[in-house]
């Protein structure tokens, strides 16, 4: 399956720190910029906020439709599932019809009889164990992108807590007379701080792909194992039944 990619893209769209910054605060050669930093502090505190909003909003969409492609992905395929297990089904029903029509004998009846029950009940084995195999797997994938979003938000919400307290921090010292040249260098060298931090945790938060790749080799592993355990249950059945049969 594939993983994440709007997400991250959304994510990468978070750490974009220069299209939350105003021109003007980040012009920092421009003195005139530097003169009225104080002036404009406050409406440029309220720009960057309304641009990270609406990148969590965009970060937010990206993930609502990743999760309505994966719920439509999974029903599709279970839709597949199902279908591919009514065939089988008619064609063993079908099978089992052209057993019992050769069998004449009481005996070979008992035996017909015996060996469609083995058969159904591997059948039923089987598709448990795969069911389990599929939904385990499911379970893993949900799990694993929860924990990354998780570990995003967290990050996102240490970002906003530095960019708010670099905010109060520039206009407590533009209150007290501190030269504005000065307030604008700390306050853009903090938000470039909150940056590369946002940057590290997001890049250091656990990947998806790899995580999926072996649950993936996991849950097949399992229905190759699933597989393996009703063939030889059947073959085992058939060779008793041509016995029965007087076949050889």
């Amino acid at each position: 399956m594939k993983t994440r990619s709007s997400l991250l893209l959304a994510s990468a769209a978070l750490v974009s720190l220069a299209s939350l910054m105003p021109a003007s605060t980040l012009a920092i050669g421009n003195a005139s910029a530097a003169t009225g930093f104080c002036a404009k502090i406050a409406n440029d505190s309220t720009e960057i906020s309304t641009n990270l909003a609406a990148r969590e909003a965009k970060l937010a969409q990206a993930r609502a439709d990743e999760a309505a492609k994966i719920a439509a992905d999974r029903a599709k395929i279970d839709a597949e599932v199902v279908a591919d297990r009514t065939e089988i089904d008619a064609d063993r029903a079908k099978h089992f019809a052209e057993l019992e029509s050769k069998a004449t004998t009481d005996a070979q009846k008992t035996a017909v009889k015996t060996f469609e029950d083995a058969v159904l009940a591997a059948a039923t084995t089987r598709r448990s164990a795969v069911d389990a195999a599929r939904a385990t797997f499911r379970a893993g994938v949900d799990q694993d992108i929860d924990t990354r979003r998780s570990q995003v938000d967290t990050a996102i919400a240490n970002f906003k807590a530095a960019v708010e307290a670099a905010e109060a921090t520039a206009q407590a010292s533009c209150s007290t007379g501190t030269p504005a040249g000065t307030v604008r260098s700390t306050f853009v060298a903090s938000l470039k701080t909150a940056r590369t931090t946002l940057i590290s945790a997001i890049q250091a938060a656990d990947k998806v792909g790899p995580e999926v790749k072996t649950l993936a080799a996991t849950r097949n592993a399992a229905i190759a194992q699933a597989d393996q355990t009703f063939k030889a249950t059947v073959t085992a059945a058939a060779a008793t039944l041509k016995t029965a049969l007087g076949q050889s």
